[in-house]
């Protein structure tokens, strides 16, 4: 058995997503505080939630770009450095003008970190290990999402929400040393590795066909990128998830406070219960994918169909939340669909490492483009229909839509076996 130094990796990767959205979290459970002390109209609340998108946005593209330039080590102490810098500064802010521009900042120091991440974990694991390992780094998501509900709200209770923000701030700046000392961009670069460990990911990507080598993408490649069905199917279906990702993130606690007048430590131990499923599903849905691949060799039942399975749940499980104005059955709903709408997290990301591992970085900065304009439109979205509505149920309906749509488009397009040789060819 070779050596676990690349767990080592995926740890680093865990624990960086760990603290980011940790740190999207305190900002929902810190807006009642914010608009009150602010004076902010809902439809401004919702631009603060969604104003992290915008900066998102644009570094998602440069980030892909700057991870296959300067590589993931740089580029990652890169944005943690400026993650940390701009999560002070969302302590600091005295104005909506002020509290928007340094969640924008934290937005671009986050872009580039999916791609980035997509693109360590293609040099630094064999392919039948990256859904379940992806899985792993994954689930720190809604594991953070699910130990910070409880332990944002109860902070925030008792300190405010100012203290929060600095408290991340000390932790990221501490990570940034410990990345530099053990993270390197393949394991050819690693002096900590053991020659046993870097032998059996070479010759397990070499046997597979998935050998890394250095490959920066043209205007060609490009294209293809963005005009492949299944590629394309793909990243609507993450941008879908995204969108269901960011919703509840966003205003589940502000929506179980309004409907049912609950306090904010109260709504923090239930929103624990939603991410914690969603936290379990990722797990399990990433072995799982990986498991049906190695049984089948087949990409169709071991990415598509749980695709389009997990998101149909999704759809399906917001139903009753709209119908009944009962406590539990919101919780129940609310539950089901969290962890439905994320149970595929990493098999979005195998798919990619699966048909274009040389150019993974700039297909997954594709990717993090829609999830980043999911993090922008669901909060912002949402914040204007409830100024227009003063009801949450337009926004629940248009969810249940868009998975339909995903669902339909998965179903259709989304066939990895087929084009993954077309793709593997024009790469060659």
């Amino acid at each position: 058995m070779p050596d676990r130094f690349r767990w080592i990796i995926v740890t680093l990767l865990f624990s960086a997503t760990l603290l980011h959205y940790i740190d999207r979290s305190v900002i929902a459970f810190a807006a009642d505080q914010i608009q009150n002390e602010l004076g902010l109209g809902t439809g401004q609340l919702g631009f603060v939630l969604g104003a992290f998108g915008l900066g998102y946005i644009v570094t998602a593209l440069l980030g892909g770009m700057a991870v296959s330039k300067i590589g993931t080590h740089i580029t990652l102490a890169a944005c943690l450095l400026v993650w940390s810098i701009a999560t002070g500064w969302a302590g600091l802010a005295s104005g909506l003008v002020s509290l928007c521009m340094a969640r924008m900042v934290l937005g671009l120091a986050e872009g580039p970190s999916a791609p980035a991440m997509a693109s360590a974990l293609n040099r630094w694991l064999p392919p039948d290990e990256r859904a379940t390992v992806l899985a792993g780094a994954m689930v720190a998501v809604p594991l953070a999402l699910a130990i910070g509900s409880p332990l944002v709200a109860v902070l925030i209770n008792t300190f405010g929400w100012r203290s929060v923000f600095y408290l991340l701030c000390f932790f990221g700046v501490i990570l940034v040393p410990v990345w530099f000392y053990f993270f390197a961009d393949e394991p050819s670069d690693s002096p900590l590795i053991s020659n046993q460990e870097r032998l059996f990911i070479d010759s397990s990507q070499r046997h597979s066909g998935a050998a890394i080598t250095t490959h920066t993408p043209t205007q060609s490649d490009w294209q293809m990128l963005l005009t492949n069905p299944t590629l394309v199917t793909n990243y609507w279906a993450f941008f879908v998830s995204g969108c269901f990702i960011f919703f509840f993130m966003s205003w589940m606690p502000k929506f179980l406070q309004d409907s049912f007048g609950l306090g904010l430590v109260q709504v923090g131990y239930i929103a624990l219960l939603p991410w914690l499923a969603a936290a379990t599903a990722v797990v399990f849905f990433g072995r799982w994918s990986d498991t049906v691949l190695k049984q089948t060799r087949n990409l169709r039942k071991a990415r598509s169909l749980q695709i389009a399975g997990t998101q149909l749940v999704a759809a399906v499980a917001l139903i009753p939340a709209v119908m009944y104005d009962n406590l539990y059955v919101v919780i129940a709903s609310f539950t089901l669909a969290v962890a439905a709408s994320m149970a595929a997290s990493a098999t979005f990301y195998a798919v990619i490492t699966d048909m274009v591992p040389r150019i993974a970085g700039s297909a997954m900065s594709i990717m993090t483009i829609c999830f980043a304009a999911a993090s922008f439109i669901a909060p912002v979205v949402t914040g204007y229909a409830l100024d227009l509505t003063g009801s949450y149920a337009v926004g629940l309906w248009a969810l249940t839509a868009l998975a339909l749509t995903s669902v339909i488009g998965i179903v259709l397009f989304h066939h990895p076996d087929l084009d993954r040789g077309k793709l593997m060819r024009k790469l060659a």
